[in-house]
Order: structure tokens, then C-alpha cells, then sequence
């Protein structure tokens, strides 16, 4: 049954965006970011995963951020998105990812 809520425990999507102004740190966040969640953009990430786990990563990655000068944002993404891509794809032609939302 597709139902409109996320059940507790369920795994869903989240995008990542970050802009962090110090090298050093935009590297930390970039290997963490890389081994948990999929690149879409040099700073854009797809997350999947259930609540519980995305808190624990996101713990880890918040550690890194300097607040008064890095911008980091995650958005939850609904259950049945509505997205588009223009420009170059993220993926080779004829690769799928079966845990993302599909892209129009």
C-alpha cells in the first residue's frame, strides 16, 4: 500500500547541500558525504536511509561545520517526488539506481 506518511523506521530520501568555506574542511565533509550517500552535483548529495540512521551520519557530518561561516542544508524529499534533470546526466546513459526517486 502506497501510503502518503513515512512509517517510523522506514528508509526515504534527503538531499544534501553544503557550501563550506574552508578546504580543509569542505575535504573532511566531502570523503564522509561521499560514503554515505550518492552525488548528484560537486556539493549535492541523495541520502537513503531510515531516520535513525540519517541522524547518526548527519552527527558525524555536523561535527566538521563551522556554523558561523559554512551552509549546510538537508531536505527531506517525499515519498513520490517529482523531480527533473537538465544538462549532463549524473549517471552514464543506460545506468539506473534503483534507490533514488526516478528523475524526469
Amino acid at each position: 500500500m502506497n501510503t502518503p506518511v513515512w512509517q517510523p523506521g522506514e528508509a526515504r530520501c534527503w538531499i544534501l547541500a553544503y557550501d563550506i568555506a574552508d578546504p580543509r574542511r569542505l575535504a573532511r565533509l566531502y570523503r564522509l558525504a561521499a560514503r554515505g550517500a550518492r552525488r548528484l552535483q560537486y556539493s549535492v548529495y541523495l541520502y537513503t536511509g531510515s531516520e535513525p540512521a540519517m541522524r547518526a551520519w548527519l552527527a558525524r557530518l555536523l561535527v566538521i561545520l563551522d556554523p558561523c561561516h559554512d551552509d549546510f542544508r538537508l531536505y527531506p524529499l517525499p515519498r513520490q517526488p517529482r523531480l527533473w534533470q537538465y544538462g549532463a546526466a549524473s549517471l552514464p546513459e543506460g545506468v539506473l539506481c534503483f534507490d533514488a526517486p526516478a528523475i524526469m
